[in-house]
Parts: structure tokens; C-alpha cells; sequence
């Protein structure tokens, strides 16, 4: 019965999800702070988008709330050529444009499925009415949930339409506080070239009271993880 027991619980703290998926930022410069942790994830695929997607998550490990005045990407006079943060009217039409993508790849792998059940009742008739459980089963494989962040830019974009100057209110440049032993998952957008990948993410967190933090942080994307 303890070997049982034993077993039940290494299997509960295996399944347990991680705040922390991406690589953790380290700070690099401004005030000290004690009990905030960052990390950060790039959703996209930077080979063959021209746009970054990236998730944040913000982890308040101290006794006190944490309240920010707002997170930003910093990008020198360099990078500022070719990479920008996407906000606005650009933000609103490209949440649009990723809605109505997303509505047509829903439309295909309801076909796909179909043509999977439709497949799979020739097999059960061809073998003479047995159960053909594998072409079902792969017909459920072919649905997958959307990642928060692209949902929550779907809402933004149907939200905000009539008000494109505002920023969504899970977005990095809007204003958020994290309890205290509790995190907090934001994202941004950046336009970049098709092709070009960012290595290391420099980010500045501004708290209410004007204290900043400087950190930079080593982005991988969700297909190495």
C-alpha cells in the first residue's frame, strides 16, 4: 500500500505543470528586487514568420504585491531597423488577420476529420462491420487547442477594434500587479524580418513606485522545448 501511495504521488508531481517554460530572464541592471522571477517563451516560428510572438511570465515569490507600471522591450538604434514592437491599429488588424487565419485552419481539420470518419466507415463496411476504432482516433488527433496568447489576441482585436490606441490588458506595455506567491502570463508582438530570430530579449520593468529593473533574457522557442 506505501509502494502504491508512493507511486501516486511521483505521478502527480510529474504531471504538474511548470509556471516557468521558457528561459529565465537575468537581471543585468537597475534597482534590486527581491522575489521576482521572469521567463519568457517565443510562440512563433521564427524561420517563417515575419512576426514574434512572446509569452511572459512574471512570478512574485515575496510577501508584498508587486505593481507595475509596465514592461517594454528595449531595442537600440541598431535593432530599431529591422525589429519593432507592433502596437495599435497594427496590433488590432493583426490580431484580425490572425483570426481569420486561424478560423480557416479550424475549417480544414473539420474537413480532414470528416474525410477521416467518412474513410473509416468504408473500412468498418469493407471488414465486415468491425469496429474500426483507429480511424476515429485519428480523427480526434487532429483538433488542438489555441496557445492563451494567440486567444487572448483574437479578443483584443474584437475587443478593441473602435479603440486600436489601447494596448490588450494582458500586454506587456499595460499596467498589471502580480500577488504575492502567485505569477502573472503576459505577451508581446514584434515585427521582424521572415527569417530572423532573436537570441536574447532586453527587457525594462518599471514599477509604480520608479524603481526599474533591467533584465535581459535568452528566447527559445515553444518547438525546443
Amino acid at each position: 500500500m506505501k509502494r502504491l501511495t508512493w507511486l501516486l504521488s511521483l505521478t502527480l508531481l510529474t504531471a504538474c505543470a511548470s509556471v516557468h517554460k521558457g528561459n529565465m530572464a537575468e537581471q543585468t541592471g537597475g534597482d534590486k528586487v527581491d522575489g521576482l522571477l521572469i521567463s519568457a517563451v517565443e510562440l512563433s516560428d521564427p524561420s517563417k514568420e515575419g512576426f514574434s510572438m512572446i509569452a511572459f511570465n512574471f512570478e512574485n515569490q515575496s510577501q508584498e504585491w508587486m505593481k507595475f507600471e509596465k514592461a517594454e522591450v528595449e531595442i537600440d538604434e541598431h535593432a530599431a531597423k529591422t525589429v519593432s514592437v507592433v502596437r495599435g491599429k497594427d496590433l488590432v488588424d493583426w490580431s484580425a488577420a490572425m483570426a481569420a487565419r486561424q478560423e480557416l485552419q479550424k475549417q480544414n481539420r473539420e474537413m480532414a476529420q470528416l474525410g477521416l470518419v467518412a474513410l473509416g466507415a468504408v473500412a468498418v463496411v469493407a471488414s465486415g462491420g468491425k469496429n474500426n476504432g483507429a480511424a476515429l482516433a485519428g480523427a480526434g488527433a487532429l483538433g488542438a487547442a489555441e496557445g492563451w496568447a494567440l486567444a487572448d489576441a483574437i479578443r483584443y482585436g474584437q475587443m478593441r477594434a473602435e479603440n486600436p490606441k489601447a494596448d490588450p490588458d494582458n500586454y506587456i506595455y499595460s499596467s498589471f500587479s502580480v500577488p504575492p506567491k502567485m505569477f502573472l502570463r503576459k505577451w508581446v508582438l514584434l515585427n521582424k524580418p521572415v527569417g530572423k530570430q532573436i537570441t536574447i530579449l532586453p527587457i525594462i520593468v518599471t514599477f509604480v513606485d520608479g524603481r526599474q529593473v533591467n533584465m535581459n533574457v535568452k528566447l527559445k522557442s515553444t518547438a525546443e522545448l
